[in-house]
């Protein structure tokens, strides 16, 4: 995905949180540690996404992708929830129209997009429901690690929608087009057990914490510009791109600090 393709989708949502009242809500970055995390912090709402947060989300986004982690993982700020979705006081009393609607569909499946491109290894950490586009930010990262009461629902079939935000196409490449259509066109209520058993969930355990710990260790023990060089492969290949698009994450790193450790010729 191109720069210019996000930074539309910025202006776009930044545009729609100024036309709709705020109730609140935070998506937050922190780099400091050797996983990036990206937290849903809005508790009162089971962690809904209002628009100034997709606003936040983009932004993040896109700064992760000058960051030099190997790994980001995104979760709320507490377990009682993953993600509720889009809010549904401003989607009721603002999003409902279909202008606005459709530019907030196209920028959040652009981010989402973006996140599953990162030239890093994503995790999303289930605790607690995660519904409707709550549901489709799981599509958006490589890896899902589910606390064993977790559980997910694709509920826009039942309002008499779709998925909005890409979750559909990416479900598909995740789980395949027969459970996918099932599961969106059902509105199934989608547990642990079913989610690992489909490819759905990587990891599922009472102890998510440690269980991410666990999942990450052998991803943080390589370097990490190796790390986000093969996901960048990944990505590109994934997205259908060329050779040359696959060849020139490998260029990037040849000979590099990271590289040159390996093979006993660190200068420093």
């Amino acid at each position: 995905m191109n720069d210019d393709a996000l930074t539309h989708a910025i202006e776009a949502l930044h545009t729609l949180s100024e036309e709709v009242d705020d109730p609140g809500g935070r998506v937050r970055l922190d780099v400091s540690g050797p996983v990036a995390v990206l937290t849903l912090d809005h508790p009162e709402a089971r962690h809904a996404l209002t628009a100034g947060m997709m606003v936040e989300l983009a932004v993040a986004v896109a700064g992760l992708r000058a960051a030099s982690h190997a790994a980001v993982v995104l979760r709320a700020s507490s377990t009682e929830a993953f993600c509720a979705g889009g809010h549904l006081g401003q989607v009721r009393d603002h999003l409902v129209h279909r202008g606005r609607g459709a530019a907030m569909a196209w920028s959040m499946a652009t981010v989402l997009d973006a996140l599953r491109a990162l030239p890093m290894v994503s995790v999303s950490l289930v605790q607690g429901p995660a519904v409707g586009g709550g549901a489709e930010l799981l599509t958006a990262t490589d890896h899902r690690v589910w606390a064993t009461d977790a559980w997910a629902q694709f509920r826009q079939a039942r309002l008499g929608v779709a998925a909005g935000w890409g979750g559909a196409r990416r479900l598909v490449d995740i789980v395949g087009a027969r459970q996918a259509t099932r599961w969106l066109t059902t509105s199934t209520r989608i547990g642990a057990r079913d989610a690992h058993a489909a490819g759905f969930a990587d990891v599922v355990a009472d102890d998510v914490e440690t269980a991410l710990d666990t999942f990450l260790a052998p991803v943080l023990a390589q370097p990490a510009a190796g790390v986000r060089a093969v996901k960048a492969q990944v990505a590109a290949a994934r997205d259908g791109k060329d050779a040359a698009a696959q060849v020139e994450p490998f260029v990037a790193v040849w000979g590099g600090p990271a590289h040159r450790r390996t093979l006993g010729l660190d200068d420093g």
